[in-house]
Parts: structure tokens; sequence; C-alpha cells
């Protein structure tokens, strides 16, 4: 009886411990022509902070059109715009949003603070849109991640403070700023979240074998 019992908490033990396994990144961001797919730039450099922004790739045209959308966030502050976006593409950009204009991006992408280096950008330094489009010159099926799993990345200006969002990781999140205000609570990484569920469900299996002895 004891040998079973031991063997069954070192079951449990090896299922929570696959929890600590590297989490891969996100998958490319395709979205096959005749398509129109939305990806969620959920994830910022600030810990704690929110945000619901939208990237839709609508592919049922001649050319692929960008319209990024800013839904919301938990900081309290009033948002001034978008300033600048960031997105992996090598196709160049036919039409863009007024007061947008193309950044100089080296051979290894423009830095997007912590979310790391994309293909494109375009900024808008005193931009106050929260929604707008750009038309690429044909039609792109997939956006790939970059070191970060991220495919876009936008930088979002607030009355008093700012914060980078994309659909990758941050590699240095930071406490929210004073100047920012909201109701601030700190965010599981992905990776927290995965240990918590599978230590739950292997201590859970354990006491399920444990009851049928």
């Amino acid at each position: 009886m004891f040998h079973r019992i031991v063997s069954t908490l070192r079951l449990a033990a090896g299922i929570g411990a696959l929890a600590l396994l590297p989490i891969g990144s996100a998958q490319a961001g395709a979205c096959l022509s005749g398509s129109s797919c939305d990806f969620n730039l959920s994830n910022t450099n600030l810990l704690g902070v929110t945000s619901d922004i939208t990237v839709n790739v609508n592919n049922t045209g001649a050319n692929t059109v960008l319209t990024v959308t800013f839904n919301g966030s938990n900081a309290t502050n009033t948002v001034l715009g978008i300033d600048q976006f960031g997105f992996n593409s090598d196709l160049a950009i036919l039409t863009q949003a007024s007061g947008f204009n193309s950044a100089n991006c080296p051979a290894q992408g423009c830095q997007m603070d912590g979310f790391g280096r994309f293909v494109q950008e375009i900024d808008s330094p005193a931009g106050n849109l929260t929604t707008f489009s750009l038309t690429l010159n044909g039609i792109e099926t997939l956006f790939t991640d970059n070191a970060n799993g991220g495919e876009f990345a936008v930088h979002v200006r607030f009355e008093g403070c700012s914060f980078f969002a994309s659909d990758g990781t941050s590699n240095n999140p930071t406490l929210p700023p004073t100047s920012c205000t909201g109701p601030f609570q700190t965010v599981p990484e992905p990776g927290t979240l995965a240990l918590l569920g599978l230590g739950v469900a292997g201590i859970g299996y354990a006491r399920s074998r444990l009851q049928r002895r």
C-alpha cells in the first residue's frame, strides 16, 4: 500500500512538473486569402495593465487591409490615440491613415519596447486615432512571429502615461507608473496559470487513486 501511495504521488508530481517546461511562442498569424481574421493584442509591457486592442486582417479583396482598433483598457486616464504600429510583413504599404509615416527600420527590424523587433513600423507622433487602417501592396496570408512570439505591436498614448501592447510576450514588464491610474491588478503570466492548473489536476488525480485503494 505504501509503495502504491508513493507511486501515485510521483505521478502527480510528474504531471505538475510538465508545467515547468518552456511554453512555445504563439503560432504565426495566418489569414487565408478570401478571409477576414482578428488578432487580439492583450499583452502589455506594464504588469497589471490590461488592454483590448484588435488587429483585423482583411484578405477578402485584392489587397490585405489591416485595421487597428483600441477597444479599451483598465487605465482610467483619457486615451489620446495610437502613435506607433509594428507588424511583420515584407509587403510594401500601398496606403495608410492620414498622419502616419513609415519608419526607417533597419534590416533586423524596428524595436517595439520589450516586445522585440518588427519588420515594419508606422508612426504618428501626435496621433489621436484609436482606429485606423492601412493597405498592403498585395495579399499577406502569413504574419510571422518575431523572437517574442508577436506578429503585431502598438504604442498607446494616454493623458499622463502610455504603454506598448502586443500579441507577443514582453521581455521587461514593469509595474504601472504612478502617472497611470486605474483598478490595476497583477495579471498572472500564462506559464503560472498552466502550473496552477496542472498542479490542481495532479492533486485531484492522486486523491482519486488513493480513494479507490
